[in-house]
């Protein structure tokens, strides 16, 4: 192993957890985050919030006590500067220096594909756009309250969000309500909703909604040329290109319209599918867990066909799925995988059990029998 490699990754792990690096040190680092898209990508990925928790859950397990000894004698020789540090602190930063060692020795594998991150572009509505790497509400209610907004014009501001492959963005439209959004979304949100009308957004991908409750003015999601309707509920819509929207609702109540369809309201527990094709809508009873855990950072299938496990993974992990024959598109299977962990847990899984194989290809992964 590269003693660079190691010495780069201390380095890395103690900016994010916060720990005092010397000038120095902080040189060293910004340098290697300037010297290309991909370090500093590789360290927004490891930054991300759910990392955090899971070293912080370590922690409450008594990793930190089991650990810290084995981590002073092997990772750092400096034992002045780990005299201020707590047990479970110097654990963590155990931890995370092996992870991204791991990262960086295996940085020129061709054939890693790497989890998403948070992550969205932020367009307003004068053009302006900002990379929004950090799920950081605060960050852009200061970025839409420094658009200037026409108040005298008749048409409404909207500002847009998009989340691309590999990314998931959550924060709060200027109503307070929770979006929660996932790969390759997008959402048109007004700057500012009217005091006395809906408050109406537009849709293109997936949300999870938690919508803050006002009877005066009631929540819309147009999604295409159909619309749901909500007065103070949580949840999901999927409305991707080629697919047909599919709503979950976990709680409250939601009116569904669209051409030639009249108003189908939904219970807790129930699955809208709209076919706009033949404008058919089915409603069933569902376990909303398997529609909304990507919320919880997990994927769950149950019964899915291998085609549609491996276009959700898609948006996720950013590659494209070849399949060497239709038969095993159509193969049904369950599994379940944290969104954060490799992908290469599930495919091995698949391949154990149902003898397919999962060749990772750069960008692809070649599935055969």
């Amino acid at each position: 192993m590269d003693s660079e490699d190691k010495d780069l990754s201390s380095l890395i792990a103690a900016r994010i957890l916060g720990l005092p690096l010397t000038e120095e040190e902080n040189t060293r680092l910004d340098e290697w985050l300037n010297q290309s898209e991909v370090h500093r990508r590789l360290f927004n990925r490891i930054r991300n919030r759910e990392l955090a928790k899971r070293i912080l859950r370590l922690q409450y397990e008594g990793y930190g006590e089991r650990m810290a000894t084995q981590f002073e004698r092997t990772v750092f020789r400096r034992s002045r500067q780990l005299r201020w540090l707590r047990w479970g602190s110097v654990a963590a930063l155990f931890v995370l220096v092996c992870s991204l060692t791991f990262y960086l020795w295996n940085r020129e594998d061709p054939c890693q594909i790497y989890p998403g991150e948070g992550g969205a572009v932020l367009t307003l509505a004068d053009g302006r756009q900002y990379d929004i790497t950090m799920q950081n509400g605060n960050e852009i209610a200061g970025l839409m309250a420094s658009a200037p907004v026409d108040t005298q014009a008749d048409s409404i501001a909207y500002h847009t969000l998009t989340v691309n492959a590999g990314q998931e963005f959550m924060f709060r439209l200027p109503d307070s309500t929770q979006v929660w959004l996932n790969s390759e979304s997008e959402l048109r949100f007004p700057a500012k909703f009217a005091e006395a009308d809906e408050r109406k957004v537009y849709l293109r991908g997936e949300a999870f909604f938690d919508v803050e409750r006002d009877q005066r003015r009631p929540f819309v999601v147009g999604a295409d040329e159909a619309s749901l309707t909500v007065y103070g509920t949580r949840f999901n819509v999927s409305c991707y290109a080629g697919e047909s929207l599919s709503t979950v609702l976990v709680e409250g109540s939601v009116g569904f319209r669209a051409p030639g369809v009249g108003e189908v309201r939904l219970q807790p527990s129930e699955q809208l599918v709209y076919h706009a094709a033949t404008q058919q809508v089915d409603v069933r009873p569902v376990d909303v867990n398997l529609y909304v855990a990507w919320v919880e950072h997990q994927f769950v299938f149950q019964g899915q066909t291998l085609e549609e496990i491996m276009t959700t993974l898609s948006r996720w992990y950013d590659f494209t799925p070849v399949f060497t024959s239709d038969a095993m598109r159509h193969i049904r299977l369950s599994g379940r995988l944290y969104r954060y962990d490799d992908i290469r847990i599930l495919l091995d899984s698949y391949e154990r059990t149902v003898g397919l194989k999962f060749k990772l290809q750069g960008k692809r992964i070649i599935i055969s029998e």
